[in-house]
């Protein structure tokens, strides 16, 4: 076999290696990402919060008001699941109080 065939199956075996190790490591990324994902309801939308495959939390109601009334828009449940996220992944509690929800203009009935 020549050097440059040699050199030209040592190079593809080192892509191989490398694409291999990027993949497995996103898979590990995968398993410990966390990540919303809206909920269609009758009369509305939640959220839930996952961790890779798990579900941590179910919010089929808007948090933080007396009642269940759910989200009246996709666009507010994924508003609240994206704090929500943010709060877990910096380390403070998920709860969303009732100013963080005026901020995304959640109009309670």
């Amino acid at each position: 076999m020549s050097s440059k065939a040699k050199f030209n199956i040592g190079i593809l075996l080192f892509l191989m290696i490398v694409f291999f190790g990027i993949y497995q490591y996103q898979q590990i990324v995968d398993k410990h990402a966390v990540y919303g994902e809206v909920v269609e309801l009758n009369g509305g939308f939640g959220y839930k919060i996952m961790k890779g495959k798990k579900v941590l939390i179910v919010q089929e109601y808007i948090p933080g008001i007396a009642g269940k009334q759910p989200f009246a828009t996709k666009e507010q449940a994924i508003a609240v699941a994206h704090l929500v996220v943010s709060k877990l992944n910096t380390g403070k509690s998920p709860i969303v109080l009732p100013s963080e929800l005026e901020k995304f203009l959640i109009l309670i009935h």
